[in-house]
This record gives structure tokens, sequence and C-alpha cells, in this order.
């Protein structure tokens, strides 16, 4: 939804020297999971998960598991409005809906087509440029110019929608 997905298949993922990403509590931990790469392509390291697999239920990769569980937690919609790798998604995501042609209306209707799977609601619609209308034109909303500002507003809609429930359950 934000065209940062780097869609290459196969390949490392975790730039380490062999062994390196072998390590104990006295050892350095060398992993760092900053690959813009779908999922089935990280490395599930048993003694450090990464994050977000922890908090959507990512089985225990030191057990054979037979089942995966499905919770709906706090932690998982604070993550979610916390996350680097979320913000990043949505400033790229209200960069390219910024640097479209279309008008304000359709800029709404795309990222919820991006997110949701559908467009939105005139309601939605009304909701959205209320809010950036209301982020971008109050300067004590955001500092910085009248762009910076814009861009911001775009950025907290698309992190909110980012965030939403209907992004992550599928119907």
């Amino acid at each position: 939804m934000s065209g940062c997905l780097d869609l290459t298949p196969a390949g490392k993922t975790i730039p380490l020297r062999n062994r390196q990403i072998v390590f104990d509590h006295t050892s350095q931990d060398h992993t760092r999971y900053e690959s813009l790469r779908r999922s089935v392509y990280v490395p599930v390291i048993r003694n450090n998960l990464y994050t977000l697999f922890e908090q959507f239920d990512f089985p225990d990769p030191t057990a054979p598991t037979g089942h995966r569980n499905e919770t709906v937690i706090a932690p998982q919609a604070l993550l979610l409005m916390n996350s680097d790798l979320v913000f990043q998604s949505a400033t790229q995501m209200a960069s390219g809906l910024l640097n479209g042609s279309e008008n304000d209306s359709q800029k709404i209707l795309l990222a919820y087509l991006r997110t949701c799977g559908r467009t939105s609601t005139p309601a939605e619609t009304q909701r959205a440029l209320a809010f950036i209308s209301d982020m971008s034109f109050t300067p004590s909303a955001a500092p910085g110019s009248k762009r910076q500002r814009r861009l911001h507003a775009w950025t907290l809609l698309c992190q909110s929608l980012i965030a939403s429930n209907e992004f992550m359950y599928l119907r």
C-alpha cells in the first residue's frame, strides 16, 4: 500500500556473516529486522523474535505448533500506532497520494482502497476531509510550512487507516 515492499524473491535478508546470527545471553545480538521484504523471507531467530511476529500471534519457534492462536489485544494497536515501520510506510503512502493529480476526495478513496480493499463511504470521506483541513491549515496542529503540515496530516490519516481493524483482518 505504500509502494515500499521489496518484491525480490529469495536471497539473504539479514546481512550477517556465518554464525553471527547465533548468539546467547553473553554474546552480542547483531540481528536487525530492517528488511522491507515479505515476512516469508524474514528469518526466525528463536531467541530474538521479530516484534511484529511476537505481537501478531506467531507460534513459539522452539516447539511444533499444530494450531495458531488468534488474539486481539491492546499491544497490537499500540504497536501499529508507535511503530517506526508503520509511520515510515504511512509517510511513503501519504507522499505518493500527494504526488498524484487527484483531488482530496479521490485521494481518500484511493487511501481506503489501498488499506481496506474498498472505497470510503461518503461519511468517511467527509470526516477525512475535515481532518485533513483541520490539520493542514492549523499551524498549532503541526509545525512547519503549509506543505509540511499537509504531508503530516495525510501521514496521520494513512497511519490511522493502517492501524484500523479493517486493515488487519480479512472479512
